[in-house]
């Protein structure tokens, strides 16, 4: 192959790559038996861009799936951050740690937040909750979007968990 030809190839290859559409990537991470510790997390430079869990009357508790997309803007955030419930101003939600407490009788929750200089979050909006007690939740983030905060609702008589997000756009600076 001559010089050219090999650039060519390249140059081709290259934009096959380019061209191919973001990925969503579907994890799912169930607890292998109720009560057990949910780790899960986007692999690196991808953001939590989706959520459903169903509940189980039986156990008490939801079973959960997460999906995973490469960040808005082309951004790779990789510095992160354990939080409770909000991540920091201009980061993105990308794991997830939940263990049940006897305590309070429900999940405690531990979100991983990263960032990248250069991008920040605009435009921010509480959703509304996004499952009624007992019923299914199924929530994808518009294009662009990032989560930047997981609220919880819950009803110790009820056992159950309702939840909305604080979502915000992921922007370059």
């Amino acid at each position: 192959m001559t010089p050219l030809q090999t650039s060519l190839t390249l140059v081709v290859v290259l934009l096959a790559i380019s061209v191919q559409p973001a990925v969503s990537t579907d994890l799912t991470q169930s607890n292998p038996q109720f009560g057990d510790s949910l780790d899960f997390s986007c692999p690196k430079g991808q953001v939590l861009s989706g959520l459903r869990s169903t509940y189980n009357h039986t156990q008490e508790e939801r079973q959960w799936t997460f999906s995973c997309k490469p960040a808005p803007q082309d951004a790779n955030p990789l510095d992160c951050r354990w939080n409770q419930n909000l991540c920091l101003s201009n980061s993105a939600m990308t794991s997830v740690f939940s263990f049940y407490s006897e305590v309070i009788k429900s999940r405690a929750i531990m979100f991983e937040c990263c960032t990248e200089a250069g991008y920040k979050t605009s435009n921010c909006l509480f959703t509304p909750e996004q499952n009624e007690w007992y019923g299914d939740l199924d929530y994808t983030l518009p294009a662009g979007y990032v989560i930047l905060g997981w609220f919880r609702s819950t009803d110790n008589n009820i056992k159950d968990v309702r939840s909305k997000f604080l979502v915000c756009l992921f922007l370059k600076e």
